[in-house]
């Protein structure tokens, strides 16, 4: 297992295509950015009470969260796909005939590589917010809560790592789907309906059916497991987790089945 570690390391870090794709995900922090500098815009022109009936930002993960995750599937999906691509995973399964040893092996490397580069993401994303809010973030609305979160907030420091903590769990969905599907179009068009499509059509459905269906997705999981949202942390926890484990499942199946 050791020697199928080292060569799945080997082969993560000569794919340009990841170096790509995690320099891509920067692009999370500027949406955060983005949006925040479209609050404060906002913000400045209105006067008195008006500035409290504006809506919460949190920890500024809402508009680059998505975007986040999609990248970190991509990453597992193609440690997997590149293979059936260029016809190198015959030279894989010949090195390590043992398909389902193949696949775990590549488990650590993903868990590592996305537990950092998630961490990094979430907390640029929420520096990036702040920064742009300024002392605007303390603001109190007319929800009780503030325009800006701040991590002296209570579950505010949790929710952070706990969302950056999920990035691996969702490159193990994008590896599992990427393994059963086989092909690399095929499964980021899956990702790209699971993590952004499907949220954003929860959205457009009528409450409370809209918010039920968009609190069982992944992207709104982390936070709920952090606070109580419709799920509890417990439940939401569990599903989190339900996730890349089906996604494995099937993985293993059909590796097993077709190599």
């Amino acid at each position: 297992m050791r020697d199928a570690i080292a060569a799945e390391w080997l082969k993560f870090r000569t794919l340009r295509s990841n170096l790509y794709l995690l320099t891509s995900a920067l692009i999370a922090v500027g949406l955060s950015a983005g949006v925040a500098f479209l609050v404060t815009r906002g913000f400045d022109a209105q006067q008195g009470a008006d500035l409290r009936r504006f809506d919460s930002l949190g920890d500024g993960l809402g508009a680059g969260l998505p975007l986040a995750h999609l990248v970190t599937g991509a990453l597992g999906a193609l440690s997997i796909t590149t293979e059936y691509g260029t016809g190198h995973i015959s030279t894989s399964l010949t090195a390590v005939p043992a398909r389902r040893t193949f696949l775990l092996a590549k488990i650590p490397v993903l868990v590592a590589v996305t537990l950092v580069a998630g961490q990094v993401l979430v907390f640029g994303m929420y520096a990036a917010t702040t920064a742009v809010l300024g002392a605007r973030a303390g603001t109190v609305l007319l929800n009780g809560e503030t325009l800006g979160a701040s991590l002296s907030e209570p579950g505010v420091l949790a929710g952070l790592l706990i969302t950056g903590a999920s990035m691996p769990l969702v490159a193990l969905i994008g590896l599992g789907l990427g393994t059963a599907i086989r092909s690399t179009a095929g499964t980021l068009v899956t990702l790209i309906v699971l993590l952004l499509i499907l949220p954003f059509a929860a959205q457009t459905l009528p409450r409370p059916l809209g918010d039920r269906i968009g609190a069982h997705l992944v992207g709104a999981l982390p936070g709920q497991i952090a606070a109580d949202g419709l799920l509890t942390p417990l439940a939401a926890g569990a599903l989190l987790a339900a996730y890349p484990v089906a996604a494995m499942a099937a993985a293993a199946v059909a590796i097993a089945l077709r190599g």
